[in-house]
């Protein structure tokens, strides 16, 4: 028997290639508007419930710190995401003195312009805690003291803490002085802090390329009991200093042959002098032996000055 067409199945066929194609455009705008919508809020928002992976695909990089007048350098230039401890240390290639508080800035970069993202503060000297962050309104009272660097030379070492903020761009300031940061980016360099009882107190900045020479004395890297008693708590220092340099995660020891040692005669405790050869720009540290206090170790950097 012939089937009989129903007379409306034509019409049938057509609305269902009219759903087909209104769902497919509905489909490609849905497309189009994640599109633009999923970077532009990417970009915008400032506030700390963003963490893109990669942050500098969202923003073009800041501009650069103009390192004729004092500024700051970071050590180590960029944290990861859930945040670290970076060394903060004044260069002054100027030809006066340059001075700061313990208390600055973090800014943060839009991709256009810098604006105050939180309060920040320092520790108050290379073995003294890191300070930190702060909310923009939280009043925080800080000791009333001055760091610097005198001029055509660089500042001691200070410790701060970046965390809980966005991955981005940043910009530490401290006085006039402004250095870069980047959080969510990969350290070109750990930072072992030195946890050994004594450490040395003197020159932790050498400008690298130039030789140059660290003076050092021995001291009590925290607290102690009582008097400090150099010969009986440090005892002599042994054998030569040692240099060595932090390279991909592990220290590379400096040829010793490069290097020269000199003892000084005590003042406040075991001093001596280390003559360099020109260094490459990075994070060192110098040891030595002690017949009572076993290791002596500190930190020290060569940097550019300009």
């Amino acid at each position: 028997m012939q089937r009989r067409q129903h007379p409306y199945d034509g019409k049938r066929t057509g609305r269902r290639e009219q759903v087909l194609v209104t769902a497919m455009a509905v489909v490609a705008i849905v497309a189009i508007v994640t599109v633009v919508v999923g970077p532009w809020r990417g970009e915008g928002d400032l506030s700390d419930s963003t963490t893109p992976a990669e942050p500098d695909l969202l923003v073009p990089r800041p501009p650069g710190i103009d390192t004729s007048q004092a500024h700051l350098i970071v050590s180590p230039g960029a944290v990861p995401a859930e945040g670290g401890e970076v060394a903060v240390i004044l260069a002054n290639p100027t030809t006066e003195r340059v001075d700061f508080g313990v208390m600055g800035r973090l800014q943060r970069w839009d991709g256009a312009t810098w604006h105050d993202h939180r309060q920040l503060t320092t520790g108050l000297s290379l073995d003294s805690p890191p300070g930190g962050l702060h909310s923009l309104q939280e009043e925080l009272m800080v000791p009333a003291i001055a760091l610097g660097a005198p001029a055509g030379s660089f500042g001691s070492p200070v410790w701060t803490r970046i965390g809980d903020v966005s991955p981005g761009w940043y910009r530490i300031q401290l006085g006039n002085s402004y250095g870069l940061i980047e959080v969510g980016g990969t350290p070109e360099h750990q930072v072992p802090r030195s946890s050994t009882a004594f450490g040395f107190e003197g020159d932790h900045v050498v400008e690298a390329a130039e030789p140059a020479t660290l003076n050092l004395m021995v001291v009590p890297r925290g607290r102690l009991e009582g008097v400090f008693d150099p010969q009986e708590q440090v005892g002599d220092l042994t054998g030569e200093a040692r240099i060595e340099r932090m390279d991909e995660g592990r220290w590379v020891v400096v040829p010793s042959d490069t290097l020269r040692t000199r003892d000084d005669e005590p003042q406040n405790g075991p001093n001596f002098v280390v003559e360099l050869p020109a260094l490459e720009k990075g994070l060192y540290r110098v040891s030595r032996e002690a017949t009572v206090a076993g290791r002596v170790e500190s930190l020290f950097w060569a940097l550019p000055l300009s």
